[in-house]
């Protein structure tokens, strides 16, 4: 018995299959990446950060984000950037933002440990470079990148703490609204 070719039932001309096929491909690819895991995620590089010189509170912040198409950072963001990124680092030395964190449960000096794409803020010995002081609370969270005198001082680069409605950033960073949130929960040791 012969079998009927099922590609002549569909609204598509054969002779053009090999074109679908590739349409097909594209799609899922397409799918694909608006599926990735967290370990997929695409970090963010220099060319995908702006920053915006001018103080601002968190609310102004976030309207001067939205007004030129940015979104503020998320942590993971930050910290993934600014430990691979020597530019983006000299940049930011003794600046102050506000970035994309609702909530930390952390509170004290933690080292940063980045692997398969995850993030892990663990105890222990302290590289400044690669050291956080996490304050615990709820609310808009200020990011501080200590200058090299500070982080001297004080034996870390980095602090995340809360901020209330007058804290002032001395700079506002983003990325492009469209570029998506690396939102990578923390993983403790």
């Amino acid at each position: 018995m012969k079998h009927k070719d099922s590609r002549s039932n569909l609204p598509i001309d054969p002779g053009n299959w090999g074109a679908l096929k590739g349409n097909v491909a594209g799609l899922a690819a397409a799918a694909h990446e608006a599926q990735r895991t967290p370990t997929e995620a695409r970090p963010l590089s220099l060319s995908d950060i702006r920053i915006l010189e001018s103080r601002a509170t968190h609310p102004e912040a976030v309207q001067i984000l939205k007004e030129n198409g940015l979104r503020p950072l998320t942590l993971f963001e930050v910290l993934f950037v600014l430990t691979n990124d020597p530019e983006t680092l000299k940049k930011l030395k003794g600046e102050r933002f506000h970035i994309d964190c609702d909530k930390s449960e952390k509170d004290g000096h933690y080292k940063i440990l980045m692997g398969l794409g995850l993030l892990e803020i663990a105890p222990g010995a302290r590289d400044p470079e690669k050291t956080i002081r996490c304050y615990k609370g709820k609310g808009p969270f200020g990011f501080v990148v200590h200058t090299d005198l500070s982080t001297a001082r004080d034996h870390r680069r980095f602090a995340l703490c809360t901020v209330d409605a007058t804290y002032f950033s001395s700079v506002i960073v983003g990325a492009p609204k469209d570029s998506p949130a690396n939102n990578i929960s923390l993983l403790d040791r």
